[in-house]
């Protein structure tokens, strides 16, 4: 059958058979049922597309408002599609997720076609499209629109890895990024972000920006930080017992590093900059702490921390642009970094 509902709120369907449903003007809810079907909404907001069971085709034009499309299909084989007609490029489509649903978002319009669930049983489950394709040729199979949903922007994301091993970069913007039960690597990117690396052995810097949280969860966690990453706080909760985190600081050698503790935090200050470390709960107990701290090529235990806190207690702690250790003090500390530091 072809069926056009022309203008109005229509509801259509085309049951069995492979059918054309065409829902023009308004608000439309169009159902395939089962068969090889083709459904556009048409002008008009807020449209619902649900193919059911067979090769469905899902088609779009820019200008038809946002559409919900709701593809649960459980028949063997099928072969699903959403394609953009004419007009619309896949460079002006931007892919995110909630984290269940699929959204692309026409940067052009801000029209927004919803595809429900598609990440269930991460993005294996019977609501997924098989590929999303374009006027010029381009199409997206399942595996590219994983990796896009994955791609910071210059905004605020919010985006959460999947089982496997995910790279996920914020870029700029107050990015919250989530890596789930995998080995994952989050890079905060500028802006002000939260990381959470989740169950598996994770890396997380923050990036660029000021006040930047990141907490590993279990597993092996290494936590990144450079001069210039500003002021971070590390929450390295992690009850598992053969885990091994680590805070690796690249570009500071370790007499450049300061210790110190507040409550029952641990603080790391870089020399001569802003830049600071807070270790939250550090000396709440064993599943807070890292195991090493390594700064340049040096590496510290966390049972050689308190050596650390202890000596520089007797001074101020050299914070600020410009400061620097003096000489005597540095002395002073000679036998300690000597002792502890490997």
């Amino acid at each position: 059958d072809t069926i056009d509902g022309l203008a109005g709120n229509d509801t259509l369907s085309g049951g069995s058979g492979n059918d054309v449903l065409e829902g023009g003007d308004g608000t439309d809810m169009l159902y395939g049922g089962s068969g090889d079907d083709s459904l556009r909404g048409g002008a008009g907001a807020n449209d619902y597309l649900s193919g059911d069971a067979g090769n469905d085709t899902y088609l779009f034009a820019a200008g038809e408002g946002n559409t919900n499309i709701y593809n649960y299909d459980t028949s063997a084989g099928r072969h699903d599609v959403l394609r953009f007609m004419e007009g619309v490029n896949p460079g002006e489509v931007t892919v995110t997720r909630d984290p269940g649903n699929l959204y692309l978002t026409l940067q052009s319009t801000g029209e927004k076609i919803t595809i429900s669930n598609y990440f269930y049983q991460d993005a294996a489950g019977p609501y997924v499209l098989d590929a999303i394709e374009f006027s010029d040729g381009t199409s997206w199979d399942v595996t590219t629109v994983k990796q896009k949903v994955l791609q910071g922007t210059a905004g605020a994301d919010n985006i959460t890895g999947f089982a496997t091993n995910d790279t996920i970069d914020g870029l700029a913007g107050n990015d919250t990024l989530s890596g789930g039960n995998s080995n994952d690597v989050l890079e905060g990117g500028e802006g002000t972000d939260m990381l959470y690396g989740g169950s598996g052995g994770d890396s997380l810097r923050g990036g660029a920006g000021a006040n930047d949280y990141l907490t590993g969860d279990g597993g092996n966690d290494t936590y990144l930080f450079n001069t210039a990453d500003g002021k971070d706080t590390i929450n390295n909760y992690d009850t598992e017992v053969a885990s091994f985190d680590i805070l690796r600081i690249t570009d500071v050698s370790f007499e450049n590093l300061w210790f110190s503790r507040s409550g029952n935090n641990l603080q790391l200050n870089i020399v001569g900059t802003d830049d600071q470390l807070t270790i939250t709960n550090w000396y709440s107990g064993d599943i807070y702490q890292l195991n090493q701290i390594i700064a340049g090529s040096s590496i510290l235990l966390n049972k050689h921390v308190d050596q650390l806190v202890s000596a520089m207690s007797s001074y101020e702690v050299p914070s600020g642009a410009g400061n620097v250790i003096s000489q005597d003090v540095m002395d002073a500390l000679q036998s300690v970094f000597t002792e502890v530091w490997l």
